[in-house]
């Protein structure tokens, strides 16, 4: 990902590497955007500022300035949840439930590395909703993900 949608920094100058961006269903304005650093919501107009607080997760207030605060946005709904998390994978939401799911790889509490299982990859999906944050996986713990997405026919 490349200029406007480039991540914003991490802590102490190293860059925070993007590595999905999908929509956000129900607001043809913001995508969503997964990064090495974890989860922010990304403004295509830049309309309005949108960025409240970083409430410890990236992008981190030093590194988002100017033009930033009406594009990295972190007024989403159960953002601290679902902003816990690195190395994402994938990110995306239902426009129904409005919960949010993801995967991740080495940096997610709940992805450990396996013998016999790649680093890159998880036998866990997260799912965000009004009542909490909660995981699920196969009963095989070599079954692995490496995305999860919603499938939404009414796509705007």
């Amino acid at each position: 990902m490349g200029g406007i949608l480039a991540p914003s920094q991490e802590t102490g100058g190293s860059k925070a590497y993007g590595h999905e961006i999908t929509p956000v269903y129900g607001n043809s304005d913001r995508f969503w955007i997964g990064a090495n650093a974890g989860i922010v919501q990304f403004s295509k107009s830049g309309a309005a500022d949108c960025y409240d607080d970083s409430q410890g997760a990236w992008p981190l207030p030093a590194y988002v300035t100017g033009d930033a605060e009406k594009q990295r946005c972190t007024n989403y709904a159960n953002r601290a949840q679902v902003a816990r998390r690195t190395v994402i994978k994938s990110v995306g939401n239902d426009p129904t439930t409005d919960r949010v799911i993801s995967t991740c790889s080495a940096g997610c509490p709940e992805t450990q590395d396996r013998p016999g299982t790649n680093s890159w990859d998880t036998a866990w999906i997260r799912f965000i909703g009004t009542s909490g944050p909660y995981s699920i996986h196969s009963a095989n713990i070599l079954d692995r993900r490496y995305k999860a997405t919603w499938a939404v026919p009414a796509y705007q």
